[in-house]
């Protein structure tokens, strides 16, 4: 089977899956978070970039009728789920993919880093679903807390962390891309050449899940209503908890 670029291609791959017994796409959703973060490249295909970002601007209402396709789109999705998604963690899944329990997971890139990790190459990457040319962004990082005890040794680390060495050693290990420009090619996978060059072209759009998007307490209210619907698929009752939430964050509704 081809590789699914669109939602309309994923729901055809998972019925052929689904006659096989085997689950198209794994998720974990035994505490928030996961279903939540596979969500977000749903409204992202469904309202485009701009659209997603107004989310967070005032431009986009948190009451538009593609929160509501988005949730109709998720409650097919989770019939092709891997049936105990509900008791599966987040590192539950990359056991998992590894025994082939599963054929495909919507993840970041300290997922290969992961699969590395267990001696597992016997993967591909593409984007996710009708996401081609769009990059969802987040980054690690650390910061230096005014008053910090042991500032002398707080700047120390991160003058490592920032460092051309510091970056070519956490990132080819992690699977994540290097925030420096002169980065040692030789040091990195053909993924994460794949994502530095999709850096450099596509549209990058921040992620809610992992902070970029919004602050924390609407990503912790988000990642509650989604997980909620998970369990009860109710759409009504999650659009109100959706508004609910952007309300109390002074976002448009």
């Amino acid at each position: 089977m081809e590789v699914p670029k669109t939602w309309d291609e994923f729901f055809v791959v998972a019925e052929k899956f689904k006659e096989m017994g085997i689950p198209a796409i794994l998720l974990a959703e035994n505490a928030a978070g996961f279903t939540a973060h596979v969500w977000e490249t749903m409204l992202i295909a469904v309202m485009g970039p701009e659209k997603f970002r107004g989310l967070f601007t005032g431009d986009t209402s948190w009451a538009d009728e593609d929160i509501t396709t988005c949730l109709e789109m998720l409650a097919k999705m989770l019939d092709y789920a891997n049936p105990d998604y509900l008791n599966t963690g987040w590192g539950d899944v990359n056991d998992l993919f590894v025994a082939g329990k599963a054929a495909m997971m919507i993840m970041g890139d300290w997922t290969p880093g992961v699969l590395w990790s267990k001696d597992f190459t016997e993967f591909t990457w593409h984007p996710a679903p009708d996401n081609e040319a769009i990059y969802q962004m987040l980054s690690d990082s650390f910061g230096l807390p005014v008053g910090v005890k042991n500032r002398d040794a707080a700047l120390a680390w991160l003058e490592v962390c920032g460092s051309k060495e510091g970056q070519d050693a956490f990132n080819p290990a992690k699977g994540s891309i290097p925030a420096r420009t002169d980065a040692d090619m030789s040091l990195y996978t053909d993924y994460h050449k794949w994502a530095m060059e999709k850096w450099k072209s596509d549209t990058l759009v921040p992620s809610i899940v992992h902070g970029a998007a919004a602050g924390l307490a609407f990503m912790t209210d988000y990642m509650n209503a989604i997980n909620v619907f998970a369990s009860s698929k109710n759409i009504e009752e999650t659009t109100a908890a959706l508004v609910q939430a952007a309300t109390d964050a002074g976002y448009k509704v």
